[in-house]
């Protein structure tokens, strides 16, 4: 039934912002249709927008009434380079979908963001924050070439040799902005053994001390294998402290790191602590979800 597929592919998980109802959807399932569905669109001067996992807050992915939405999702693959430490993705994966397997199947890890719905392509494009972000950089940084369909139908790889300028401007430029990705290959890197949670809780109206502590904690010498993230809520300031564990460092030790670090921060009397190895923090970041994608 076209219809409730068109309902299935448009659904907006953002409803601050109205819905927006593309005139069409094209669902490429090759390189070759993504290629084809350009040079189709350009002379009808037909806009064409690519969609990823669909998490643009703006709804950006889902253009507008007059175009037609390219939804990479079935351009999901993910090859492996195992004695380069490479991966390849395809531009309609999302995070779930590399970031489990990279780890379970074939252990390595390459820096992502922690909801596994998010599309790779839009994270990786626009930046692409995540726990791995002070040890291995940005998604971004982890960017080794493009496959990339340019407005007059050419498919062209784009890598700092081929093309370095074109390349530069591709990361961080988001999506979309000068053609349409189709793949991304990416470093990967061996993984941590584990990672230590350090959590503590304040009313609101701490918020200038924690805040302040905050600000001067930033300005230390902390661990590149550390991120630290305070977040305001209706009710409460949550301080959350991730430091992995890497390879001959004891659990006990990269504990000690996590509960000092929190100790420059008023006291608090809610307070926890967590010890995992890899795999499960994997799962636990990912919100359990991705245990579908193994």
């Amino acid at each position: 039934d076209p219809a409730s597929e068109y309902t299935s592919l448009n659904y907006q998980w953002q409803e601050r912002i109205p819905t927006r109802y593309p005139a069409a959807y094209f669902v490429p399932r090759s390189t070759s249709e993504v290629e084809a569905a350009v040079r189709c669109a350009r002379p009808l001067a037909l806009p064409l927008v690519p969609k990823g996992g669909g998490h643009s807050y703006e709804k950006y992915g889902f253009g507008g009434p007059d175009g037609v939405v390219l939804d990479m999702q079935k351009l999901n693959s993910l090859i492996i380079d195992q004695g380069a430490h490479k991966l390849r993705v395809g531009a309609g994966a999302i995070l779930g979908q590399v970031a489990w397997p990279l780890y379970s199947k074939h252990g390595l890890v390459t820096p992502t963001g922690t909801c596994p719905t998010v599309g790779i392509t839009g994270l990786a494009l626009g930046g692409g924050f995540g726990y791995l972000t002070r040890l291995h950089g940005l998604t971004t940084d982890s960017i080794l070439e493009l496959d990339m369909v340019t407005a007059d139908g050419e498919l062209k790889t784009i890598n700092p040799n081929s093309d370095p300028d074109l390349f530069w401007a591709m990361k961080g430029a988001g999506p979309g902005s000068y053609g349409i990705v189709t793949s991304l290959t990416l470093q990967g890197y061996r993984p941590p053994k584990g990672a230590v949670y350090g959590y503590a809780y304040y009313p609101l109206a701490l918020f200038p001390q924690v805040f302040d502590a905050w600000q001067d904690s930033l300005l230390k010498q902390n661990p590149r294998e550390m991120s630290m993230k305070l977040s305001a809520y209706r009710s409460e300031l949550e301080l959350e402290v991730v430091k992995m564990v890497m390879e001959g460092e004891e659990e006990e030790r990269a504990e000690a790191t996590v509960r000092k670090y929190i100790s420059q921060f008023p006291s608090s009397n809610n307070t926890k602590f967590e010890v995992l190895n890899y795999r499960d923090f994997l799962m636990q970041s990912m919100y359990e979800i991705g245990r579908a994608h193994v």
